[in-house]
């Protein structure tokens, strides 16, 4: 099971690495706050710019991190635990709050904050099981490299 689980480790990685540059893609381009011009105070739309242009910078360097990360498991693997170790408190984190808040009525009015996705919970919660799936794929690749 060992280099099976190093190989579905390697794959969830590269998957991830796209999944954030899409994302990133998203930051970069201010598909999120396309119908809030005429609504907000020009404050609030610079600094969310702002912010979304950092947002999309931090997410295409966690990609190229995680696709040199990828190519040599071993060397990188006390940043893996640490992923890991945060990807469980992450995807738990998007789990309660999918859980615990209504994003589509709250952004009902402006659906390009939630980038037009009406199942917007759901897909937070979804991000968050892949969260804590990777970090239990790690345990058990930590698990088989002893």
């Amino acid at each position: 099971m060992g280099k099976s689980t190093e190989k579905l480790l390697r794959l969830c990685l590269i998957l991830w690495c796209f999944y954030l540059l899409f994302e990133a893609t998203l930051y970069f381009f201010s598909f999120r706050l396309g119908n809030i011009q005429d609504v907000w105070p020009t404050s609030a739309i610079v600094y969310s710019r702002l912010l979304e242009k950092i947002l999309g910078s931090l997410f295409v360097l966690i990609a190229v991190m995680t696709y040199f990360v990828q190519k040599d498991l071993n060397k990188y693997k006390t940043f893996i635990k640490v992923s890991a170790i945060w990807s469980l408190f992450h995807g738990s984190l998007l789990i309660f709050l999918g859980l615990t808040q209504n994003y589509v009525a709250t952004f009902l009015k402006y659906p390009s904050l939630y980038v037009w996705f009406p199942f917007y919970n759901q897909y937070v919660i979804l991000e968050g099981i892949v969260l804590i799936g990777y970090s239990v794929l790690v345990y058990l690749w930590l698990k088989d490299s002893k």
